[in-house]
C-alpha cells in the first residue's frame, strides 16, 4: 500500500512538472501567470539534478533560491525514493515579493509541499543559523541564489559546511563569473573535488558570434571526505579566471564603479 501511495504521489508530481514545462507558465498566489523563462531551471538540468541526488542516496537536501520551484520539484522527485526520511530545506526571502509565491503554490499543486521547509530569510542570515544546529547533516546542497561572487561564495562556503563529509554541493549557472569563481575557490582552496560529467554543460556565443570557453552550466563539487580540510594558515591558491581580460573585469564592475575609477585617474 505504501509503495502504491508513493507511486501515485510521484505520478502526480511528474504530471505537474510536464504540464508546467509544456505551457511554460506557473500561476502565483494572486492568480497571475508567470513565465518560467528565463529564471526557471530547464528540464534537462532538473532531470540531471534528480539523477545525481538519486545516485548519492541523499535524504536531507538543501537549496538556496526557491524562486519558481522547478529545481525544488526535481529534488522532491528524488526524495520520494525515501518517503519516510526524505526532507528538503529551501531558503528564499524573495518568494513572495519577487515571485508571488508561485514556487510554493507549484509545490502545493504537485502534492509535495509537506516535503519542503521554506525559510523566508536572506541566505547570509539563514545559513549561519542552520550551522548552529545542523552542521554536516545534509547530503546535498544546491546554490542558486544571488549570482554575484560575494553571495555565491558565501552560500557555497556555508553549504559546504552544512553538507556531510563526502557530500555534494552544486552551484547553478557557473557560466556566470560569480558562481564559477566561487566553485573554483572551493576546488582550489578548500579541498572540494569537481564531479565530472554528471550535469549539463553549455557554451555561449560572444557578442561577435564566437564561441566562448566551454563553461559548465552547473558545477557539482564533492566535499572533502575527511571533513575539515587541513591547510596552512597562510595557504592560498589564486582562483581568478585567467580567461577574463582586464577590460571584461572593468566592465563587470558596473557603470558607476567605472566612472569612479575614471575620475580618480584624471
Amino acid at each position: 500500500m505504501v509503495s502504491a501511495v508513493n507511486d501515485e504521489q510521484r505520478r502526480r508530481l511528474r504530471e505537474h512538472l510536464a504540464s508546467v514545462y509544456a505551457c511554460g507558465q506557473l500561476v502565483d498566489a494572486n492568480g497571475q501567470r508567470r513565465s518560467i523563462s528565463p529564471s526557471g531551471m530547464p528540464m534537462a538540468s532538473g532531470n540531471a539534478l534528480r539523477d545525481l541526488i538519486l545516485a548519492e542516496g541523499a535524504t536531507e537536501t538543501l537549496e538556496v533560491g526557491l524562486a519558481l520551484g522547478l529545481s525544488t520539484l526535481h529534488i522532491c522527485d528524488a526524495l520520494m525514493e525515501h518517503p519516510d526520511s526524505g526532507r528538503h530545506t529551501a531558503i528564499d526571502p524573495l518568494e513572495e515579493s519577487n515571485f508571488g509565491n508561485a514556487g510554493l503554490m507549484s509545490l502545493e499543486r504537485a502534492g509535495v509541499r509537506d516535503l519542503v521547509e521554506h525559510i523566508d530569510l536572506s541566505s547570509d542570515l539563514a545559513l549561519p543559523e542552520l550551522l548552529r544546529d545542523r552542521r554536516g547533516e545534509f547530503d546535498f546542497a544546491l546554490v542558486d541564489g544571488a549570482h554575484w561572487f560575494d553571495y555565491a561564495f558565501l552560500d557555497a562556503f556555508f553549504c559546504m559546511q552544512l553538507v556531510r563529509p563526502g557530500g555534494v554541493v552544486v552551484l547553478d549557472d557557473t557560466w556566470m563569473p560569480g558562481p564559477r569563481l566561487a566553485a573554483r575557490y572551493l576546488a582550489l582552496n578548500l579541498g572540494c573535488t569537481v564531479i565530472p560529467g554528471v550535469l549539463p554543460q553549455t557554451r555561449l556565443l560572444g557578442r561577435r558570434g564566437q564561441l566562448q570557453p566551454h563553461w559548465p552550466h552547473m558545477t557539482a563539487l564533492r566535499t572533502p571526505v575527511q571533513g575539515a580540510f587541513a591547510r596552512d594558515r597562510d595557504a592560498f591558491v589564486p582562483f581568478h579566471d585567467p580567461h577574463v581580460s582586464v577590460r571584461a573585469r572593468l566592465a563587470g564592475l558596473g557603470r558607476s564603479a567605472r566612472r569612479r575609477l575614471g575620475s580618480r585617474g584624471q
